[in-house]
């Protein structure tokens, strides 16, 4: 029998995403072994607490352990150069900076961290042109490779700024470390998540969204993502995100993942060290957020943010969200599937949060 406290949470995440039409469904777990709460649910027709959703962003933590696990192996340091690696035809064009090639002082380390000054494709403006998003919901089934992304970025999508001199986000620069990574093991990327990660762990309802050969999953149960009116599950947008957020699964398969990430399974201790290591810089469209390599930080904020609701994970474009609170050691994970809500999914999970600390 769900014990009160459980009860209360499964409530309000009911009651929160009733009062908002726009969000057609929506998933929240909340998992602590301390006050033995353990609550998987849903919200929305034709949904169920194990459906495989779309997680975005969250990508990049599973990108960054790959990294990890390869620093640990002794296959690639933080430090290294992308350029040694992939070579100049990959990456020359991609950060010319006030008139300064810079790209060769461009680390792995800076990808992780977005401290590169490579733009965004995703959601920088062009030089000129058509943005991507334009393009993507003009030609939502076009397919861009990694190669493509990257091209198209030297082409229409200006740097920041010097590498290590400033934060800003960037998918492009995820996607060369998707490159990196396939590049080293010489393995296609989505052979090496089911290798190092959905496999060792059993995450038995997790795939790589461009995995051709997957079959670990039905796609027509995979949960609808919106973009105003449109249902855009099957734009070719989420499956060309790659090492950026290309990955399906479900909120019980993303706590498994978070759980040995924290204790140590798949990374180790000094790994983690690094991983929450937060950069200095920060970006005006992610106040309250230190970012480290593939995890973000949101930070206590006088008066309007108490230092107890600090955690750590990441978020998702399409309101997907994965924290850990060490507070009150829970687990927050789920997702409102739309487009841009990612405000209203933190708020979701912070009001959950509110009735464990009030318990304690």
């Amino acid at each position: 029998m769900e014990n009160t406290l459980s009860s209360r949470i499964r409530d309000r995440f009911i009651c929160s995403v009733e009062k908002n039409p726009q969000i057609k469904n929506a998933f929240l777990l909340v998992d602590n072994d301390v006050l033995d709460i353990h609550v998987n649910a849903c919200y929305g027709l034709n949904s169920s607490a194990d459906q495989p959703y779309y997680i975005a962003s969250i990508g990049k933590v599973f990108t960054s352990v790959i990294i990890g696990q390869m620093v640990e192996k002794n296959l690639i340091g933080y430090e290294d150069k992308v350029m040694d690696i992939l070579g100049s035809s990959i990456v020359d064009g991609l950060h010319t900076y006030k008139g300064i090639n810079f790209v060769g002082e461009i680390t792995i380390r800076h990808l992780l961290n977005h401290t590169s000054g490579i733009g965004d494709y995703f959601s920088d403006k062009p030089i000129q042109g058509k943005s991507m998003l334009q393009m993507i919901l003009e030609f939502p089934y076009k397919h861009y490779s990694p190669l493509d992304i990257i091209e198209w970025s030297k082409k229409n999508i200006k740097p920041r700024f010097k590498p290590g001199k400033g934060f800003h986000y960037s998918d492009t620069g995820y996607h060369l470390l998707g490159l990196v990574i396939e590049k080293i093991l010489n393995m296609p990327l989505a052979e090496v998540m089911e290798k190092n990660i959905f496999s060792p762990l059993h995450m038995k309802n997790t795939v790589f969204a461009s995995y051709e050969k997957q079959t670990k999953i039905d796609e027509g149960t995979i949960c609808d993502v919106y973009w105003g009116e449109n249902n855009v599950k099957d734009y070719s947008i989420f499956k060309d995100d790659y090492a950026g957020g290309g990955i399906i699964t479900t909120s019980s398969d993303l706590l498994l993942f978070f759980k040995a990430i924290i204790h140590h399974q798949i990374v180790g201790e000094s790994t983690l060290k690094q991983m929450t290591t937060w950069s200095t810089y920060s970006s005006v469209k992610l106040i309250g957020i230190a970012y480290g390599l593939g995890l973000m930080y949101l930070k206590s904020t006088p008066l309007l943010f108490p230092e107890k609701f600090s955690s750590f994970g990441h978020i998702g474009s399409i309101g997907s969200f994965m924290f850990y609170n060490p507070t009150t050691k829970t687990y927050l994970i789920g997702s409102v599937n739309r487009f841009q809500y990612h405000r209203k999914s933190m708020n979701i999970m912070f009001k959950a949060l509110k009735v464990i600390m009030k318990a304690q």
